[in-house]
This record gives structure tokens, C-alpha cells and sequence, in this order.
């Protein structure tokens, strides 16, 4: 296979994140006794700050904000302590990814006990497991492995610090739980430790985000098994003592990899010959740089490689059936199939990747409008369309850039009511849910040809309700980052979708790149994510429910590590395909259907009048589905 880098966009720069004084919903350690200077013990009160925005006993779930400092800690900072069965948040933001850096004490588990480690363990090299230890610096879920959890831990959200995790062999960076909405980004963790990012500890995580994380010096950088999906974009991994990424039992859309100075930069693993669960990766764009004599990628599942640049041979396979194809900088693990499932080839044209844009942080507190002192009330049951609205239009009239939403109170009958369509123009270009703040529609936020150039929502939700929709009517572009709903392309500016369980729509002439892509429900009419005419870039996208779940009409769609849950049976009658072309085209590399409930879906892929069901793909595995132009 002939290697070629991919030179994608530069990745956004994150600006120094700063709050207005008192702004609601935002708690300050500096507040609660943290000091910053690397000398005192600061682990209570961030561990206060992570219990009020996201503790059995807070008031609102916001944000736990850390300012530039060295804030020493010296056992686990634990998110959602004395939750059981699910909880939401934290949102845990430091002021910037140089200056925030929270340092465990090295040694903190001298003289602590271990468990025996059976022989699997071992042999996959998984951790001891401590008695009484530390086991992380920061763990996103209240316990650290031993017991069955849920798959409701909704909405982490850690982003600009810097976690150290000192001279502790046996302790992770952060370990990572988090389903549906989770990101962890512009994040450095360092030290000398056991595992960068833990994904393995737990399972029922899954799908969420790492998006620009720099991961130095751990046994190994991260590691990622039984999860419903993950994307990883533009991680940096050094130094690692045995694998840079590791997963089993996930599917994966990966962008932009760079592994260095480590023996196995990739391990795509299968658990205990379980083909049906091996892991399944997209990768494209990246650069892989073995230590020693190892190909760069041990492939035991199902990969997709696309401008992956590193010594050859780049993979080597230990897949029972693969059949791997390889096309210029593509590889294939296994054929990819199309609509008559023939071995269609590898695509040679694709679409232009770009990276989510800079969004300016607003350091003039004057710039700042809150919509809650225009009237915006939860829990009184009235439309808040007009105050919504008030609040952007008093933001334009004074040149203000930001409107802050309050984050929603304690209590799931609390949110605010959404009727109508509020209309962004003028200066304001950041729409900012101060953490949990929930939404209901069925109104729109419409970005008309009087908007600024660029508008990003945020820590928007429509959880469990009507979605709100996001509508860019215009040439401005649109980003769209933690937040739920349905989000539409109307006009022609460019669409930027991030960590988002949402739909997206487009209507023609847009070009929309989502990452992480989570779209739930039934179907009933049409499809979760219509591509109308557009360009449609997909990397790292989950699914549940019935009913199509892509639907391309006359444009281009491209889709990386796609898992498609199916967590309701399908019956026989039912031939809605996972993924339909009525014209235009589709790439999917990287892909896995699994259904828990009753039979999986009968049709996978319809091209016309042209089917890939359930009968012809059996015993023909693939990590590639092509559907040309009909």
C-alpha cells in the first residue's frame, strides 16, 4: 500500500476561557478554597465543585471552572459522587491548556495493595486492579470498575487543562465514561502512568468525543473496549511503553491520528475470538511511527485505512477471514460490497476534509447578554420565544457577541419552552448554554443573511423532549457543539457539527462535516439525516432505533466509523435500509450493525432498486459499503 498524508485544516485554536464575575451557573474553585499554586492541597475544592454542578445534591448542573494555576491533588477527582443509576455532567472547563494544570502527588499509591491479575489480564496487559488505591486523577463516572452500570451517564464535558499524572505507574490520566454526549477536548495529559484515557474500565459508555488531546508518556495512550462508539480527532500520542490506541468491542471513526516513539501506535483488537465484537476503526489522515520492527497497525477486526502515512508494511493483519485490498493510500481489511454485492473497489474521489473553525471567546464582559434577564423563566410553562428573542436583539442593538443561557434547575419537569423561531443577526455569534440548560421546540434559532460570519451554539439540549432546530439560512457558517436537536442547511454557508446527538438535514448546495454524530429514534418519515444535493461528511456516528438512518437524494455522503445499535427487532416486513441513495453517492469505511432485541435490519443498504440485505452479506463480512451514482 502506497502511503500518503493527508494534510488536513489546522485544528481550531482554543482562546483563553474566562467568565463574567458571578456569571450564573458557573462555579469558580478559586470560590471554594482552591489556591493554584501547586503547593496546597487543592483536591477538596475542586472535588466541591465537581459535587455542585453534577453531585446527588446540586441545585443545576453548570460549570465547574478551573483558572490558569497548578492546583495539586493528591487522590481522584470523581464526577457524580452518590449517583447510582445515571447522572448528567460535569462540565469542567479550565481557563487554557498551558495554564491549567492539575498535578497528582507522585506516589500516592506506595504500599497499597493489589489484586491477583488472572492470565487474560496479563496477557492483554490490563492494569492491576488497587485495594483502596488511586486509581485516576480525574473518573467520569462514581465508580472505577467491579460493577454493572447503565448507559445514562449523559453530557461530560471536560476541556483547556492540563492533567499530570506525576510518577505513578499504576494510575490513569482520566478515566472516561460517557454516553451519548461526552467530549474531552484540548486536554494534555502527561506523566508517567498506567493508561492516558481509560475507556476500557467500564462498559455501557459510548458514543462520545476526544477531540485535540496530546497524550505523553503512559504504558499506554488510549485504551477502549465494549463502548457504543467513539470518535477521536487529532490526538497526539508520544512515548508510549507499549500501544498508542487501543480498542476492542467498539466501532471507531478515528481523524487525523499522529502516534510517535511507541512499539504499537494501533492494536484493533478481537475479544476472545468473538469476531462479531472485534473492533471496527475508520481511520483517515494520520502519520504512525512505530518504535521498533512492528507494522504500525495489528488489525484482528475490521479496519478502514485512508492517507495513513508511516513506514511499510503499515498493518498486519491477524483477522481469521480477511481478505484485505488496498488502492493507493486506501486499505480495506475486508472487500467492500455494494448494493449488489459485487466487490465494488475503493473510491478515488473524495471529499475535501475540514476542520471545526476557531469560535472567539468573548473576554469583554460588556459583550455579554444574559437571556434570563430578559425575561426567560423555566418552570412557568410559557412559550419563551419572545424573550429568547429580546435577549438576542438587545445583544445586536449594543454590539454584544455572546447570549448566555442559564443552565436548567434541578429536576426533569424544568426547561424552557421554545414556540416559535428566534432569529440571530447582528454582532451576536456565540449562543452559550452555561452547562445543563434544556430547550424544548418545536421552534427554530434561524441564522439569516444578517447574521454575523460565523455562529455557534452550544450546551443546547433537547433532551428527551421536541427537538429545537438550528437552521443556517445563510451564507454565514454555522457551528453547532454539545447540543441536541435537528440541525438544517438552508442557504449555503458552511455546517460544523461536533459532539452532537442530533439529526441534520440538508436541502441543497451545503457541505456539512459532523463529528460525532448521534442519531436516535424511529424514522417514521423519511430518515434521521438527509442529505438533500449537499456534502455530507460523516466521522464517528451512532444510531438506535428503526427506520433509515441515511438517506443521500442527488448529493454526496460520506460516512466514517459507523455503528449502527439496533436496539429494537426489525421485522421481516419492514425493508427501511439502514442506508439509502436515491441519486448522488455514499462511502461508509468503517461500519458494524449489532442488535441485542429480536432480528437485525433486513436491508442494509439500498441503492435504487438495488438492495444489500441481511441473507447476501451473511458470511461475507466487510468494512467498506460503496453505493455509486444511481
Amino acid at each position: 500500500m502506497t502511503a500518503l498524508l493527508i494534510l488536513l485544516a489546522a485544528p481550531p485554536e482554543y482562546p483563553p476561557v474566562v467568565f463574567p464575575p458571578g456569571c450564573e451557573g458557573v462555579v469558580n474553585v478559586r470560590d471554594l478554597g482552591a489556591v493554584g499554586d501547586g503547593v496546597a492541597d487543592d483536591t477538596e475544592a475542586i472535588q466541591k465543585a465537581l459535587d455542585l454542578v453534577s453531585g446527588d445534591d446540586r441545585e443545576f448542573c453548570g460549570i465547574a471552572y478551573v483558572p490558569d494555576g497548578t492546583y495539586r491533588v493528591t487522590k481522584a477527582l470523581v464526577a457524580n459522587r452518590g449517583r447510582k443509576g445515571s447522572g448528567t455532567g460535569p462540565w469542567l472547563w479550565g481557563q487554557s491548556r498551558e495554564g491549567t494544570v492539575v498535578r497528582l502527588d507522585d506516589g500516592v499509591n506506595e504500599g497499597k495493595p493489589f489484586e491477583e491479575q488472572s492470565e487474560e489480564d496479563k496477557e492483554k496487559n490490563r492494569p492491576r486492579k488497587l485495594v483502596g488505591g488511586v486509581t485516576s486523577v480525574l473518573q467520569l463516572h462514581p465508580f472505577d470498575g467491579g460493577v454493572r452500570t447503565s448507559a445514562n451517564w449523559f453530557m461530560r464535558d471536560v476541556r483547556h487543562l492540563t492533567i499530570d499524572v506525576g510518577d505513578n505507574p499504576d494510575v490513569d490520566g482520566v478515566r472516561y465514561h460517557a454516553t451519548n454526549s461526552g467530549l474531552l477536548q484540548d486536554l494534555r495529559i502527561t506523566g508517567k502512568g498506567r493508561m492516558g484515557i481509560n475507556c476500557e474500565f467500564l462498559g455501557e459508555s459510548g458514543p462520545n468525543m476526544i477531540e485535540d488531546v496530546e497524550v505523553d508518556g503512559f504504558d499506554i495512550g488510549i485504551g477502549t473496549r465494549w463502548c457504543y462508539g467513539q470518535t477521536v480527532v487529532r490526538a497526539r500520542i508520544r512515548d508510549c511503553r507499549q500501544i498508542g490506541l487501543r480498542t476492542t468491542a467498539n466501532v471507531m471513526g478515528v481523524e487525523d491520528l499522529v502516534v510517535t516513539g511507541t512499539p504499537r501506535p494501533v492494536h484493533v483488537e478481537m475479544p476472545k475470538n468473538w469476531h462479531w465484537w472485534s473492533g471496527v476503526v475508520g481511520l483517515v489522515g494520520g502519520e504512525l511511527r512505530p518504535s521498533g520492527e512492528n507494522a504500525a497497525i495489528l488489525n484482528e477486526g475490521k479496519l478502514y485505512l485512508r492517507g495513513v502515512d508511516g513506514p511499510e508494511p503499515l498493518v498486519e493483519s491477524a483477522a481469521t477471514k480477511a481478505s484485505p485490498v488496498s488502492a493507493g493510500s486506501q486499505y480495506a481489511s475486508h472487500p467492500p460490497r455494494d448494493a449488489a454485492m459485487g466487490e465494488a473497489g475503493l473510491a478515488g474521489d473524495f471529499l475535501p476534509v475540514k476542520a471545526e473553525p476557531t469560535v472567539p471567546w468573548e473576554a469583554d464582559f460588556a459583550k455579554w447578554v444574559m437571556a434570563s434577564e430578559h425575561g426567560a423563566a423555566f418552570n412557568d410553562r410559557k412559550d419563551d420565544t419572545a424573550a429568547l428573542q429580546a435577549a438576542v436583539d438587545a445583544a445586536a442593538a449594543k454590539g454584544a457577541t455572546v447570549v448566555a443561557l442559564p443552565p436548567t434547575p434541578r429536576g426533569a419537569a424544568a426547561w424552557l419552552n421554545m414556540e416559535g423561531d428566534v432569529r440571530i443577526h447582528g454582532s451576536v455569534r456565540h449562543v452559550i448554554g452555561l452547562g445543563w440548560t434544556r430547550i424544548l421546540g418545536p421552534g427554530s434559532f434561524v441564522v439569516g443573511e444578517d447574521a454575523a460570519d460565523l455562529v455557534c451554539f452550544e450546551h443546547v439540549y433537547s433532551f428527551g423532549g421536541r427537538p429545537v432546530r438550528y437552521v443556517n439560512a445563510a451564507d454565514s457558517t454555522l457551528v453547532c457543539r454539545s447540543l441536541s436537536g435537528k440541525i438544517v442547511g438552508e442557504g449555503s454557508g458552511d455546517i460544523f457539527v461536533t459532539n452532537c446527538p442530533s439529526g441534520v438535514e440538508l436541502k441543497g448546495g451545503q457541505s456539512l462535516w459532523a463529528r460525532s454524530l448521534n442519531s436516535e429514534g424511529k424514522a417514521e418519515d423519511g430518515s434521521l439525516n438527509v442529505n438533500a444535493g449537499g456534502n455530507l461528511w460523516v466521522m464517528g456516528t451512532k444510531s438506535e432505533g428503526s427506520g433509515t438512518r441515511f438517506l443521500t437524494t442527488g448529493g454526496r455522503t460520506e460516512v466514517y466509523g459507523a455503528y449502527e445499535y439496533t436496539n429494537v427487532g426489525v421485522e421481516p416486513e419492514d425493508r427501511r435500509p439502514i442506508f439509502a441513495v436515491d441519486g448522488g453517492s455514499l462511502f461508509v469505511g468503517g461500519w458494524r450493525e449489532y442488535c441485542h432485541v429480536g432480528k437485525p435490519y433486513v436491508v442494509k443498504l439500498r441503492v435504487g432498486e438495488r438492495e444489500l440485505d441481511r441473507e447476501a452479506i451473511k458470511g461475507r463480512e466487510t468494512a467498506v459499503l460503496v453505493a455509486g451514482e444511481e
